[in-house]
């Protein structure tokens, strides 16, 4: 898939661009394991365009400040709203 193609694809998707998931991750607040909420302190999304195995997909890493469960950040992210996509 060309990167115009891979392009198109993620607009037809209405997939956020790096702005909006930006602003979108640094307001997530994530329950940690004390039960408290902590936010996110830095993270890193890398577009894979699926060229090697065939399965185009997005990594994303996140790093927050107190220890959170993966099931807690994922329960997070998809109840997060998801404001202009």
């Amino acid at each position: 898939m060309s990167y115009s193609e891979m392009e198109n694809k993620l607009k037809q998707l209405k997939f956020p661009d790096r702005f909006l998931m930006t602003n979108i991750l640094t307001e997530v607040r994530v329950q940690n394991v004390n039960k408290n909420y902590t936010e996110i302190e830095n993270f890193i999304g890398q577009l894979e365009t699926g060229t090697e195995n065939l399965i185009p997909h997005y990594q994303l890493t996140i790093k927050v400040s107190a220890l959170c469960t993966r099931k807690k950040v994922l329960e997070t992210l998809e109840k997060k709203e998801w404001k202009g996509i």
